[in-house]
């Protein structure tokens, strides 16, 4: 999980609009915001997510940034 956004009323469905070109992320109808595949800091380092909250009345948005933390992929390498 990459973080949630808080809504008062259940039920109403929420959807990544844009920031997410590659389509990386996914948002749960609890707003948790989780990534669908593996991200790296190396490709990209920062999103910038813009979530929508819509029914009947009308709709709400949010920006959610996501900063990709580095961490070591690569294999350790042995001198003889």
């Amino acid at each position: 999980m990459v973080g949630q956004v808080l809504h008062k009323q259940g039920g109403i469905p929420l959807k990544i609009i844009n920031g997410d070109e590659s389509d990386i992320f996914d948002i749960t109808d609890d707003g948790k915001v989780v990534t669908k595949n593996n991200v790296d800091r190396e490709t990209q380092d920062f999103y910038n997510l813009k979530i929508v909250a819509f029914n009947n009345q009308g709709f709400d948005q949010v920006y959610v940034n996501v900063t990709v933390q580095d961490i070591n992929d690569n294999l350790p390498v042995f001198d003889p």
